[in-house]
């Protein structure tokens, strides 16, 4: 008999009873997000049925199985990852898309019933992961809080100011995790024509850093899609930048889904 075997078993139970509550917790916010990408894919599924085929589609397709993929490969093992992040990222690109013809005075392709962005959206989450980003170069989260202190300040050219630093966030984040001489040195880089022959493209490396810095291979898979997907949209904005009159609501939805998929790539990465 030992008396200090009653506090032992105690302290095990409460110990326990702390980790049910994590787990809880944890579920509880798992059931929010397949909830979410539930209603967001099935108003797609609803807007897509009755759409002609149209190149704001491309990369659609892939998205959509690469992620039906992934959640069928992981089932009950998704951990950390952010499942309503990567499932908005698929329907505000196409959003997006839809938004940038409508402004272009091309005619729109479709709108969705409705695209909100994903649970716990708030300025805690943004300094959640300017925090992380510190973590690899200050000047990273450094970036992603000027996003927003521009975009929520509202002074000045605060559109513009917010779109050039989410392009300097994207395109240093990038540098880093996937520097041009190891992506040279990879087969993800092939040779130009004409005097930069030796140029990196960003594409070439999002699916480097996709196949080679992300541990989980399956959520890699759907990363390279959705980068190629949402790389077209980070131009359309480029060329969007030097218009007079800017879409306030166009260019929230463009940034919170680069951050979004910004967010799974920290997520992501190989410790």
């Amino acid at each position: 008999m030992s008396k200090d075997r009653p506090k032992r078993i105690a302290l095990i139970a409460r110990e326990s009873a702390s980790l049910c509550e994590e787990l809880q917790r944890f579920h509880a916010d798992k059931a929010i997000e397949y909830g979410y990408s539930k209603d967001l894919l099935t108003n797609m599924s609803d807007d897509i049925a009755g759409i002609k085929d149209s190149p704001y589609l491309d990369g659609a397709e892939e998205s959509i199985i690469r992620f039906r993929n992934f959640l069928a490969i992981k089932e009950k093992d998704i951990e950390k990852t952010n499942i309503a992040s990567l499932a908005y990222t698929i329907g505000t690109s196409a959003s997006t898309a839809t938004a940038l013809g409508e402004y272009s005075h091309t005619s729109p392709i479709w709108s969705f019933k409705s695209i909100k962005e994903p649970p716990s959206w708030d300025l805690e989450r943004i300094e959640k992961y300017a925090d992380r980003l510190d973590h690899i170069d200050p000047i990273l989260g450094k970036l992603l809080r000027s996003v927003w202190d521009s975009f929520y300040g509202g002074v000045g050219e605060y559109l513009r100011s917010s779109m050039l630093s989410m392009r300097q966030l994207y395109d240093h984040f990038f540098e880093i995790i996937a520097p041009d001489e190891e992506v040279r040195n990879s087969e993800f880089f092939s040779l130009k024509e004409g005097k930069q022959c030796n140029k990196v493209y960003r594409i070439e490396k999002m699916r480097y850093a996709a196949r080679t810095k992300v541990r989980d291979k399956e959520l890699g898979s759907v990363l390279e899609t959705q980068a190629e997907y949402l790389l077209k949209l980070y131009k359309e904005l480029n060329r969007l930048h030097s218009r007079n009159n800017l879409m306030k609501d166009v260019i929230r939805d463009n940034l919170m889904a680069l951050q979004a998929l910004l967010e799974q790539w920290i997520d992501g990465l190989k410790r």
